[in-house]
């Protein structure tokens, strides 16, 4: 539960802790969430799903759409890759 324990360090308390501790526990039995599981470095992952275009057919078919700027994916993936090197995670 290692974002929990970020949390719990200080960023939070009170019910938000309870409720990301319970989040992350139930995420974690999902298979569609890998970085819920204990022991993943998150910011590896993300950089995984950029260097594989993961997201590039889900950004062109719907959050292309959805946007109101003219933003491309290469700088949408720009911004993941700072987002990713955030020291929260």
């Amino acid at each position: 539960m290692q974002a929990a324990i970020i949390i719990y360090k200080g960023k939070a308390d009170g019910f938000p802790v309870i409720f990301m501790i319970y989040i992350k526990y139930h995420r974690a039995s999902l298979s569609i969430c890998p970085s819920a599981q204990d022991g993943i470095n998150i910011s590896e992952l993300i950089y995984k799903y950029c260097t594989e275009d993961y997201y590039k057919k889900d950004f062109e078919i719907i959050s292309e759409t959805l946007i109101n700027e003219d933003i491309s994916y290469s700088e949408v993936l720009a911004t993941i890759k700072i987002i990713a090197n955030f020291d929260f995670w």
